[in-house]
């Protein structure tokens, strides 16, 4: 589920990031590399044979670059537009943003990051 979400991720945003599962981690030879953060948030029990995992995905812009946030939000946007008219991921009966994006934020190294989490439905 993850890896199919991941793609599903891929192909609505391209290559403007570099995606990366569970926790990102700053390292000075990335400065100018946005990512994309997917991680695994759980989810609600099953229900009969209905899964429902949660992901959490952070888009992160690139170091000392605080007006990277205005790009983040249009992409967390187009993530959410594309949950609702878009193919969901391979297996998904659907998927659906829980909420609206939490950000602009900034880390210490002035990355912009924005967050949205979804719930798919398999």
């Amino acid at each position: 589920m993850f890896d199919a979400f991941t793609d599903w991720l891929k192909v609505v945003l391209g290559l403007g990031y570099s995606y990366m599962p569970g926790q990102w981690v700053e390292a000075s030879a990335d400065a100018g590399t946005m990512y994309c953060v997917v991680q695994s948030d759980g989810g609600p029990a099953p229900d009969v044979e209905d899964r429902r995992p949660r992901f959490r995905v952070v888009l992160v812009g690139r170091r000392s670059n605080r007006s990277d946030g205005a790009t983040l939000l249009a992409d967390a946007e187009l993530l959410m537009l594309a949950a609702l008219d878009a193919p969901p991921p391979c297996g998904a009966a659907s998927i659906r943003a829980l909420g609206e994006p939490a950000g602009p934020g900034f880390t210490t190294e002035n990355r912009a990051w924005v967050q949205v989490t979804f719930q798919v439905l398999f």
